[in-house]
């Protein structure tokens, strides 16, 4: 009988997983693999384990729900489309999630729009601070 630890099994989800994102960036970069450090990969593991929580159907594979983000990758705004590292990634899934289930709109959820101020929400704030400040001076 052999006594195997758990680290000495390697960790499935992580390495289908990686291997999903390493071809994602070689398609983003037209053939170069993606940089994996200490860092990207806690990111991964952290994308994971709330991927896992995620996943609507039991036993659902991980990078089944990865699969469907990285496919869906168009369809987001250009800022979080240029965030391509794990750690990018990581921060700011749940935006990502929110944009792919609603084929790349903003929504007016707070998740959706949190640091990030569209240009026509800047121009309706601009017209009521000048109405604001027109009705003063007439006073």
């Amino acid at each position: 009988k052999t006594n195997i630890s758990a680290k000495a099994l390697p960790d499935l989800d992580l390495l289908e997983c990686k291997d999903l994102y390493n071809n994602f960036i070689k398609g983003l970069t037209g053939g170069a693999g993606a940089k994996f450090d200490g860092t990207q990969i806690n990111a991964m593991k952290t994308i994971i384990a709330y991927m896992k929580t995620q996943m609507k159907e039991p036993g659902a594979k991980v990078s089944t729900g990865l699969k469907v983000i990285f496919d869906n990758w168009d369809i987001i705004d250009p800022f979080l489309k240029n965030q391509t590292t794990l750690t990018q990634i990581n921060s700011n899934l749940q935006n990502i999630i929110i944009q792919i289930k609603h084929n790349g709109k903003l929504t007016t959820t707070k998740e959706a729009t949190i640091g990030r101020t569209k240009v026509s929400d800047l121009e309706k704030f601009r017209e009521r601070y000048d109405n604001e400040e027109s009705k003063q001076k007439r006073y």
